[in-house]
């Protein structure tokens, strides 16, 4: 819900409107109460709940006009809510502050107990009669003539006067030209003058005092308002630049900071760094105890007389807001200068991005927009986007912390200036608020998501662009960089093998330490592929998109319900003879030698070298997928796709031989592409020399590369403990399902067999003999053996599943047709593949890595230049189309050069 404040409803041609000047939006709960929300608008407003009474207030429409409608109990918030969530319209909720009535001035003046303390006198303390009134003839209303040494002298005519640089002569009842306003003025030594009350420095109370005293005064200044001059000196300035160069840059923007009263005004080492300033204005007299002094005192201030200006910032409510007062001894914490929404004068943070990080915050809540308009390491100065407003804040070095040294807080700009894409929502700020998802490292966080969570929080439009960056940054924030994370790739493997026994890793490292391969194999799915998985392998490499690039390299298996079973992940420079040679040598030592092993992947010729070096005495098949993705690349204008895939998938080989002469038909180049080239043997169900158990392509490995496709960005070390804990927690939900099971077959392996037996059951059998069935379907007529489990339509000895055929002979014999099938796919066997569990590695706090083990320290991969030329990748304008980005000078301000290669001659650089 959008809150607006520090305004007055106004007629404006018969319909009420409100006129606030700041605005924010807040998050409820749907059944919030009349008492949370009063509080939560003092929260915004920073309001002394013993000073001013707030009332809330919306608008509603009824008969063309606008109606104000008060908030006053838990039924009227209720209605407000429902209207801005059942009706899904934005009513803002409308605050109006009223002061509550003022306490009395005493009647009779108190006698002075300070008027014994030594140099009390210079600090303008001279009576309490002087410091309630002013004088007993001026009655409040006169002012004081200040010398310079201390002393105070009552002028007649109700003038101040300032000995030295910046003195102003007040006329009339002791105020300035803004003394109805409140306003401060800042003279050459700093001090400030509260209009109405005599004059107030911004050290001490009355005129000036010696330095050594200035320090020991509890200071009571406003910081909201600044001189006439300095508001003057804001709507005269117009240039503006940005840090990062985005902006135009003024030429002699250097001697222009150097003359803005803003920027240069008072020395930096007259505020000192945990010096305490107290900001607020009192609206009466109040009581006010000096911590330093031990005496009591009564100070008149500055009256708001109810002549509110919402347009003025010196009258505004916002600058009679409460803000607790911090002595000279407090402890400040920088590291929470980010909490809350608002900053104040010697704010201190730890860095100059926080600084930005809370500056992004503030307006982005008050929709209002600011820009950069000089940053280095020296000085920071921020200004409003619109050149009219004097909104602007200005913050130095103290060491490695920045304080602010200057802040006006008001804006007077238009919020139509704010577009939906908010200028200060940038990458940075957006990773800091979408940090907290990528704590679990399995939890996906796409772009899209940070672009969906940015709009339902902020109601800001991101860009693709924005997002990606700022989901980037959020990983490093959370999981690192990635040159610490290669440092740490060493003993994250050795606390991964202590928590899970039998775990393999390795790490390659070159001559000079930078990192080359790594290879990781959990102990519990070794054992669990050689005891209880079908000996078929797919493998397959993906690329890695972090910023050293790379390729995953996986193995992967299939259990008996059809689920993807990893082995073995490995990451490499790339794709070549040397990396899959390496990671299959890998692999062998883990599973050594497997009998009747297969092991499936695509056409890539390192991968054909690798596996027949590495693995002589399994069986090589190709996946019939990207071989059709061959033949489209290789034969774009030939249609053989379906003719392909029967071919393949065929278990009949009459079946098969008609789908090749198809092809042969349609192009005799295709025909032999798949016969010689390609090997049919290594394609083709039905000449394939081992038994691939119906696992044709490797979607297998595809489907896992698709799992952490979102995760190719994560340095090495996020990358695999979220494989890591992916797994933990898929043998964590399979073992569970699999104790679930009741019958003796997996839950699909039952339903396939299900589905060929309500097939089979319109088929007619022969007996042979006691053994053999003739069995007919229909179609053609086959031969069934139950004993050596085959069939001459071959599914049953192909897929060690029964076939209809097999099924049907079952039914006559009485035999359980679940126990034809093979054990990889009981339910029995499933359990025991998931019966480990994997453990997680756990905070890098419980790590106990021995010396030898982190050093020498893993450096990050080598740089590897690619063969050739760069190409550009720069795209063709279309006709008429002018390119995103258009050089300008900052020196001239024209397109098309810069600085260096400007040709006016009065910019040229000598």
């Amino acid at each position: 819900m959008y809150v607006i404040w520090d305004g007055v409803w106004e007629n404006v041609s018969g319909n009420k409107t409100f006129t606030g000047t700041e605005t924010t939006h807040v998050k409820l709960k749907l059944n919030v109460t009349y008492s949370e929300l009063l509080e939560k608008a003092y929260e915004l407003t920073s309001l002394n709940r013993d000073e001013f009474d707030i009332e809330m207030t919306w608008w509603a429409k009824y008969d063309s006009k606008s109606l104000v409608v008060p908030v006053r109990n838990d039924d009227d918030v209720e209605t407000l809510v429902s209207f801005n969530t059942e009706r899904r319209c934005s009513i803002p909720l409308c605050l109006v502050f009223n002061k509550k009535k003022e306490m009395e001035m005493p009647k009779e003046p108190r006698e002075s107990h300070n008027s014994n303390i030594p140099g009390l006198e210079h600090a303008g303390l001279v009576s309490t009669e002087q410091a309630v009134l002013g004088s007993a003839e001026q009655s409040g209303l006169g002012s004081a003539v200040k010398n310079g040494k201390g002393s105070t002298e009552q002028a007649g005519k109700g003038s101040t006067e300032q000995d030295g640089e910046g003195s102003t002569e007040q006329t009339g009842k002791g105020s300035t030209e803004q003394a109805e306003k409140g306003s401060t003025e800042h003279a050459g030594i700093g001090s400030t003058e509260q209009a109405g009350i005599g004059s107030t420095e911004q050290d001490g109370i009355g005129s000036t005092e010696p330095a050594g005293l200035r320090k020991s005064l509890v200071p009571y200044t406003l910081i909201d308002d600044f001189s006439p001059q300095y508001t003057d000196a804001i709507q005269e300035e117009t240039s503006s630049g940005h840090c990062n160069g985005n902006e135009d840059w003024p030429y002699n923007l250097d001697d222009e900071l150097e003359n803005d009263p803003f920027f240069t005004g008072g020395d930096d080492d007259d505020v000192p760094m945990f010096e305490s300033q107290n900001t607020a204005i009192r609206t009466s007299h109040e009581l006010i105890q000096d911590s330093h002094l031990d005496n009591t005192i009564f100070l008149p201030i500055f009256e708001n007389n109810g002549r509110t200006n919402v347009d003025d910032p010196g009258t505004s409510t916002q600058s009679i807001r409460k803000r607790k007062e911090t002595s000279s001894s407090d402890t400040i914490d920088a590291c929470s200068s980010v909490v809350g929404n608002d900053i104040f004068l010697n704010q201190v943070f730890t860095s100059r991005a926080e600084l930005v990080l809370k500056l992004n915050k503030i307006s982005i809540l008050k929709n209002r927009e600011f820009k950069t308009k000089w940053c280095d390491k020296r000085r920071f100065l921020a200004v409003c986007r619109d050149e009219k407003c004097p909104w602007r804040l200005r913050a130095s070095p103290d060491g490695n912390l920045w304080i602010v040294k200057r802040y006006h807080k008001i804006h007077t700009c238009s919020v139509d200036l704010v577009k939906h894409s908010h200028r200060n929502a940038t990458d940075h700020f957006v990773a800091e608020i979408i940090k907290d998802h990528f704590s679990n490292p399995t939890h996906v966080f796409p772009p899209a998501a940070v672009i969906s969570e940015v709009k339902k929080s902020l109601f800001i439009d991101l860009s693709y662009h924005t997002a990606w960056r700022a989901r980037e940054k959020a990983i490093g924030l959370v999981m690192g960089t990635p040159i610490e994370s290669f440092a740490k790739l060493p003993a994250y493997f050795h606390r991964l093998k202590e928590v899970n026994p039998g775990t393999i890793t390795h790490i390659e490292r070159h001559e000079d330490g930078h990192f080359k391969y790594c290879f990781m194999s959990l102990g519990a799915s070794q054992r669990g592929f050689l005891a209880n998985i079908r000996p078929v392998i797919a493998i397959d490499g993906t690329f890695l998109r972090g910023k050293y690039g790379g390729t995953l390299l996986l193995a992967t298996a299939m259990d008996g319900n059809k689920q993807l079973y990893p082995i073995a992940f490995g990451i490499v420079d790339s794709e070549n003879n040397e990396s899959w040679n390496w990671f299959l040598s890998k692999l062998h030592e883990i599973i050594g030698h497997v009998l009747d092993l297969v092991i499936i992947s695509d056409r890539h010729k390192s991968i054909m070298k690798g596996v027949a070096d590495v693995f002589p005495n399994a069986v090589h098949g190709i996946c019939i997928f990207h071989l059709r993705m061959n033949v489209v690349a290789k034969f774009k204008k030939v249609d053989v796709a379906a003719l392909l895939y029967k071919a393949g998938k065929t278990y009949d080989e009459a079946e098969h031989k008609s789908c090749m002469n198809a092809i042969l038909r349609k192009d005799p180049r295709v025909y032999n592409y798949l016969t010689d080239d390609a090997k049919v043997e290594q394609w083709a169900r039905v000449y394939f020399p081992g038994n691939r158990y119906s696992i044709m392509t490797t979607n297998i490995a595809e489907s896992m590369n698709a799992v952490l496709k979102d995760v190719r960005t994560y340095p090495p070390v996020s990358l695999m403990d979220t494989i890591v804990t992916k797994l933990s927690e898929w043998y964590a939900k399979r073992r569970e399902i699999a104790m679930k099971m009741n019958g003796p077959l997996t839950t699909w392996a039952e339903k396939r067999i299900i589905k060929r037996d309500e097939l089979s059951r319109s088929y007619s059998t022969r007996r042979v003999n006691n053994v053999t069935y003739y069995v007919g379907d229909g179609k053609k007529n086959t031969v069934v053996d139950l004993n050596g489990r085959t069939c001459t339509c071959r599914r049953f000895q192909l897929d060690k599943l029964p076939c209809s055929h097999a099924l049907a002979v079952a039914a006559v014999k009485e035999v359980s047709k679940f126990e034809l099938s093979s054990p990889y796919y009981s339910s029995e066997y499933l359990l025991l593949a998931y019966s480990e569990t994997i453990m997680p590695v756990g905070h890098e706090d419980e790590w106990n890595t021995p010396f030898e083990v982190s050093n020498p320290t893993l450096s990050i991969p080598k740089k590897v230049r690619g063969v050739g030329r760069p190409g550009n990748t720069s795209r063709i304008l279309s006709q008429g189309e002018e390119p995103a980005h258009v050089l300008r000078c900052g020196k001239c301000k024209n397109k098309g050069h810069n600085r260096r290669t400007c040709k006016d001659p009065g910019n040229r650089i000598n």
